[in-house]
């Protein structure tokens, strides 16, 4: 979107490390990962928040990010990194929230969306949708433990059908939304089909 914007022409091929850029709007190229890195270290911040750090830990932790110079790097490089990192980052932090207001449906909707937006980024991001489903599963096992008996009630299987849906269900959504219209936009042939098996490039997404 940043490069339809920028009014790039394709043709420039990123053959040769240090080829000089000519026409091509390399500032549009890096808006998006230097805008998604700049707000990683809020991500974090807000997800320090949500886990109970002190104002003070939660600004330290987003000061350390923004001195660390591998982020940094990656912010200024056209890699999916820092939207994989943003994204698992918010995600884990409206599921913390959801998870201090009783696993409210909104910030759980909310972060089912976010940490599927990082899946799709790069696979990595599972680590992000791994540690939401342990933390419910834990609380579940927790109230089971608690309750005993009285565990097995509508109000609780509602909360394991909402944390499922949510957490499953929505970041698979949004995975396959991504890819088809993914596919759906790359459509012709290239260099890069040497590397795929023929099946693949037939783009049949099933």
């Amino acid at each position: 979107v940043a490069l339809w914007f920028g009014g790039f022409n394709p043709g420039f091929d990123f053959a040769n490390i240090g080829e000089s850029y000519g026409a091509m709007p390399y500032v549009a190229f890096r808006f998006f990962p230097n805008l998604f890195g700049a707000l990683i270290p809020l991500a974090a911040w807000w997800l320090g928040r949500e886990l109970g750090f002190s104002r003070l830990s939660a600004f330290s932790a987003g000061l350390f990010l923004v001195l660390d110079n591998a982020l940094l790097t990656h912010s200024h490089f056209v890699v999916f990194d820092v939207f994989m990192l943003f994204f698992g980052f918010a995600g884990l932090a409206a599921f913390f929230r959801a998870r201090n207001q009783e696993y409210n449906l909104k910030w759980l909707a909310l972060s089912g969306f976010l940490i599927g937006c990082s899946i799709s980024s790069k696979w990595v991001g599972l680590v992000f949708l791994s540690a939401a489903l342990i933390t419910a599963a834990f609380d579940c096992v927790a109230k089971l433990i608690k309750t005993g008996t009285r565990f097995f009630q509508p109000k609780n299987y509602f909360l394991l059908l909402k944390i499922f849906f949510v957490l499953v269900v929505v970041p698979v959504v949004v995975y396959a939304s991504v890819f088809i219209a993914h596919f759906a936009l790359i459509t012709k042939s290239g260099s890069g089909n040497a590397f795929l098996s023929p099946e693949f490039q037939s783009k049949n997404f099933y």
